[in-house]
């Protein structure tokens, strides 16, 4: 008679807790080769080889209070802001509602390439499990579109810049795909 043993792995979860955008600062890069994004594994325990892409830092990001940007006072709902400073280019910022049970996006590219949502599009809701979608119908500049998104994947991402552990993989329907840090929640690519 033989017993088989397998490890297992907590499965994570992201939650409204995970999400400290307070302080949180990073660099941002350019992947500028290969030209897209290398395909990434769909299921749980993934390893991510992205170590061989070359990037170009490009600028800073930074998440702040929205009542601390410049333009807080025309998204009044907004309770967080992406500030983005591309060198050589400005800064632009992305204006979000952070609720218990969502992350919504109330305008992006603010104030170089406006686009405000009407009705916000959402990026992420709470509790997301791996396995889970969600989707959700948005109006921007462009019109009503629906977007679908699904927990794809979850795993270690080793990358130039370092490996990143209990990272999440998002995909949309409309072919993005986010690698999400989940302690604390960010986006990482």
């Amino acid at each position: 008679t033989g017993l088989l043993l397998s490890a297992l792995s907590a499965q994570v979860t992201i939650d409204f807790p995970d999400f400290i955008p307070n302080g949180i600062q990073m660099d941002m890069y350019l992947m500028t080769s290969p030209a897209t994004t290398p395909e990434l594994s769909d299921g749980f325990n993934q390893t991510w080889d992205l170590s061989t892409i070359t990037l170009q830092p490009i600028g800073t990001l930074a998440a702040i209070p929205a009542a601390g940007s410049p333009y807080a006072a025309t998204y009044p709902s907004a309770n967080w802001a992406w500030d983005q400073t591309v060198t050589g280019l400005g800064t632009d910022y992305t204006y979000l509602d952070i609720t218990t049970t969502a992350v919504n996006v109330l305008a992006r590219n603010v104030p170089t390439a406006t686009n405000n949502f009407t009705d916000p599009e959402q990026i992420m809701k709470f509790p997301l499990a791996y396995g889970e979608s969600f989707s959700d119908t948005y109006v921007d500049n462009s019109g009503t579109s629906l977007i679908a998104w699904v927990y794809a994947g979850h795993g270690t991402a080793i990358t130039p810049l370092g490996n990143f552990t209990d990272v999440v993989k998002l995909e949309s329907s409309q072919g993005d795909l986010l690698l999400w840090n989940t302690s604390p929640l960010y986006p990482i690519l």
